[in-house]
């Protein structure tokens, strides 16, 4: 539209409604709006304008006017008010004026329409325009057919079953209009199917003493045959079935909760989540739930888009019976207070955008209820009790998605793929049963196959205009450009959980005011509170809020900051821990966190790399950051997780054509997976590893002293010349001095418990002893050590074969002392490396060192003894998931029972 005159003149001029300002130019423009697309003369407008009485200039004035009136429209004015002899002529369409498209609505009869119509309406039509003739019987032509407008919606929503809704309504409108029958029959045929018999009868009192007051006459045959059945108690019409309750999955108690508090003095409740939480949903059922607490009927209206609290009232207070509603805002919630003070109604207002579009309406008058919905948290508003609504737990998700797809024939396994895929989300959820139900030859896991690929799940979660991604990006447009830069980085860095620090690597801002821009997202909904970890508070991104956004163009600097500062938080809690090898050089990270940030992950190494070893292991590290990350995994038995964070720094490292970071990675990579006890491929990649340090420079590395101390048991073996013992305590004195933390150089006592291992042929220990030597040569880069190591481990390997070493119980020191028959040895052994394992958590160990206590039990023949720690041993190896393991096993626990 162009122009609007049902309320006060006004004028779009491309952009915005723009009010005409003089007076003489309302009523030019009003003259050509009610006359629009024909010729109006300029005597005519001359002699309305000025009541017959126009002054000499008159013609030269209007002329005036109209150029004043082309200024307000956009740069199509000429074509659209045109010059044209005798006068000018408004060259517009039905839809260009308020005025004619509400007659075009009318005149199609059909209810919806009648209700768009009704809704042009801002005021008194040409509120702000001087009276003149043409223009006083325009406006009451509008307002009579404005009046039949809303008897015949009122007619419809009583048809509906809005009985209870539109009393409020009609009562406002009986006494503005009070000689009127038929909203009078309207009211009372409301109040007696809402079961108030007694108030229809009163109001059939009112009117009849009205008429025969004011014009001396009775009610017409109308009112008075419903007069009648009031009388008689018998209803005019049967009362329709009331609404279907809207349905709800999973938010019983927030529910019952939301339902309590609609029942006390202030019934005012705000929900809020993130788009797709199923906030809408809720907000329908509460109001069903609670409608019975409010007689006069509810109003619903959306906020957003464009929507105002301003347009709401205004619907609102016509709702009320007010066809001429102030223009600003706060009279207008003023009136509406006072109105509504005498009425018990409930207010739905969904898609609130923030508090100050909220704050005008509250206190809501006594009596009358409020139901809110927001993206944003709400707070800070009196008298409003917000209920935030989170994804729903496994159980509610399927049983959605069974609800959503019509059908029970999704099992269980594929229902529960399919939640988890979609976070929890209910809107998710819905689309996914929903596309099931559109497709009967798409299974289940079919969606599953779809939707496990990240790069189009969104796509599969849409159907027609509504989907997951839409409704991310609504809540994304309206963020200011800093708080769409920080959501794009944390969508960009792949991890779903991120200690508050990240913010601000992300916009490159100190902690305080990254940290005030991650809060607003948080207010937002798109980012959500996770605890409070060991460098401050934690935050976790949504899976489909992140695949939303990522498309967006990000930062790759942002990435980079963020990186940086992993690798400069993992070496500060990795200088805490003891290596066995040392540390390869590495380029210092590129940015760091705040100093407090580095000392608390500095304080706590092992606890901190426990927090955040998921996100670490999901971040594709770099290969610095995973150097620093290998000591932990190697000290907790995180061997899967090790090899992957290996194998994804190589491949950084491969990509960056780093002849460094390829060398440390494989050298790692061969450590690790010798931990893991698969020799042959750490053979293989020995050979990689000292081809790539053959290739860096010979510069000097970092060396740490050599031990400073010695043990009784290591010395009382030296006197004694008792190889195997030698090597057994070398061994276990670099394994507890690293334990207890110290920084050394342990390369001394591996060649010791080396050469010792191999004196008492113990080729397993040997070669335990050998990976140490062979790794810290590298380090030292001493090549021709290195190598030499390589060529005696092969040799060792093939004269073991894979079934003595799998029998050999992979070399530790235990397993091999039960080899050689010591089985008190081997007990005290275990039962340290057992106590160590369960303090430090972990369970590779703990499994190897329970395997190697039943065996010795066995041997010893207590066979009770054996079968309790071998199945101790099996429910840890079925935790990992290590078949190989638990079927060893479960073969020694069958050779108990033979």
């Amino acid at each position: 539209m162009r122009f609007r005159a049902l309320g006060s003149l006004e004028v779009f001029d491309g952009t915005a409604w723009q009010p005409v300002n003089s007076a003489k130019c309302r009523s030019v423009l009003a003259i050509l709006l009610i006359d629009a697309r024909q010729v109006v003369s300029v005597d005519r407008i001359t002699d309305e304008v000025w009541n017959g009485d126009p002054p000499a200039s008159a013609s030269n004035l209007v002329h005036g006017y109209v150029r004043r009136l082309r200024g307000l429209l956009d740069d199509r004015a000429a074509t659209v008010l045109v010059t044209r002899a005798p006068g000018y002529v408004l060259a517009v369409g039905e839809d260009d004026i308020d005025t004619t498209r509400f007659a075009a609505l009318i005149r199609r009869g059909d209810t919806g329409q009648i209700a768009e119509a009704l809704e042009l309406w801002r005021g008194e039509a040409f509120a702000d325009v001087p009276d003149t003739p043409l223009v006083q019987e325009a406006a009451a032509r509008l307002d009579e057919q404005r009046l039949l407008a809303m008897e015949a919606k009122l007619t419809a929503d009583l048809a509906g079953g809005q009985h209870a809704e539109v009393i409020t309504q009609l009562r406002v409108l009986t006494r503005r209009y009070p000689l009127r029958e038929r909203l009078w029959r309207q009211l009372i045929i409301a109040l007696r199917d809402s079961g108030r018999r007694a108030e229809a009868l009163a109001a059939y009192g009112e009117i009849r003493g009205l008429l025969a007051d004011e014009l001396g006459v009775d009610p017409d045959g109308s009112l008075q045959r419903l007069h009648r059945d009031l009388l008689a108690s018998e209803p005019a019409a049967p009362r329709p079935p009331p609404a279907p309750r809207p349905v709800l999955i999973g938010r019983d108690e927030q529910l019952a909760t939301a339902t309590a508090w609609m029942a006390t003095p202030t019934p005012c409740v705000a929900i809020t989540g993130q788009g797709g939480i199923g906030k809408t949903a809720f907000a329908a059922r509460l109001a069903h739930e609670t409608s019975g607490l409010f007689p006069d009927g509810q109003f619903h209206a959306t906020l957003g888009r464009g929507r105002t609290l301003r347009a709401a009232l205004a619907r609102l207070l016509w709702r009320l019976g007010v066809t001429d509603a102030p223009r600003e805002l706060p009279e207008m919630a003023e009136l509406a207070g006072e109105l509504l003070a005498s009425t018990r109604m409930l207010i739905v207002l969904e898609d609130v955008p923030d508090e100050a579009s909220l704050r005008p309406l509250l206190p809501v008058a006594a009596g009358n209820g409020l139901i809110v919905t927001s993206r944003r948290r709400l707070a800070g508003l009196d008298s409003l009790r917000v209920l935030p609504l989170d994804v729903l737990p496994a159980d509610a998700g399927m049983a959605l998605l069974r609800a959503a797809a019509g059908s029970t024939r999704i099992g269980p396994g594929p229902a529960a793929q399919i939640v988890t895929l979609c976070g929890g989300l209910p809107l998710a959820i819905t689309l996914a049963g929903a596309r099931l139900a559109a497709r009967s030859n798409f299974t289940p896991a079919d969606l599953v196959g779809r939707l496990t690929d990240r790069q189009c799940r969104l796509d599969w979660l849409q159907l027609g205009e509504q989907g997951v991604r839409a409704a991310v990006l609504d809540s994304y447009a309206v963020l200011r450009p800093v708080q769409q830069q920080l959501l794009r980085g944390l969508s960009a860095t792949d991890q779903l959980e991120f200690p508050g620090w990240v913010a601000a690597a992300v916009l490159d801002q100190p902690p305080g005011q990254a940290e005030r821009v991650l809060d607003d997202l948080v207010e937002a909904h798109l980012v959500e509170p996770a605890g409070r970890g060991l460098t401050g508070p934690r935050y976790r991104i949504h899976d489909l809020v992140r695949l939303a956004v990522r498309d967006v163009a990000c930062d790759s600097d942002a990435h980079t900051r963020v990186t940086s500062g992993w690798h400069a938080l993992a070496a500060a809690a990795d200088d805490r821990l003891a290596h066995w090898c040392g540390l390869d050089p590495e380029p210092a990270p590129a940015w760091r966190p705040a100093p407090d940030v580095l000392a608390a992950a500095a304080a706590d190494p092992m606890r901190w790399f426990d927090e955040e070893r998921a996100t670490l292991v999901h971040a594709a590290p770099t290969w610095p950051l995973a150097q620093r990350m290998s000591t932990y995994f190697e000290l907790r038995g995180h061997y899967q997780d090790w090899r992957e964070v290996l194998l994804a720094g190589l491949r950084d490292a491969d990509a960056a054509g780093d002849r460094q970071g390829q060398a440390t990675m494989l050298g790692l990579l061969m450590y690790a997976v010798a931990e893991g006890e698969d020799h042959r491929d750490s053979l293989r990649y020995a050979a990689l590893t000292i081809a790539a340090y053959h290739a860096l420079d010979a510069s000097p590395v970092h060396q740490h002293p050599a031990p400073s101390r010695s043990s009784p048991a290591l010395e009382k073996a030296r006197r004694e010349r008792d190889a195997f013992a030698v090597g057994f305590e070398a061994a276990r004195l670099a394994v507890s001095m690293r334990a207890a933390g110290e920084q050394a150089d342990y390369l001394a006592l591996f060649d010791e418990a080396r050469d010792a291992f191999r004196a008492s042929s113990a080729p397993l220990l040997e070669l335990w002893a050998l990976k140490h030597i062979g790794l810290t040569c590298l380090r030292q880069r001493r090549i021709d050590d290195a190598l030499s190591c390589l060529r005696r481990a092969e040799t060792l390997v093939r004269d073991l074969g894979d079934e003595s070493m799998a029998r050999h119980a992979g070399g530790d020191l235990a397993g091999v002392a039960v080899v050689h028959g010591r089985y008190d040895l081997a007990e005290r052994l275990a039962a340290e490396t057992l106590d160590t394992a369960r303090r430090t958590g972990n369970r590779w160990r703990a499994g190897r060192a329970l395997v190697t206590l039943g065996e010795v039990y066995a041997r010893r023949g207590e066979n009770r003894r054996a079968a309790e720690t071998y199945r101790e041993a099996l429910a840890l190896w079925r935790g990992l998931n290590l078949p190989g393991r638990i079927r060893q096993v479960e073969t020694a626990l069958a050779r108990l029972t033979r």
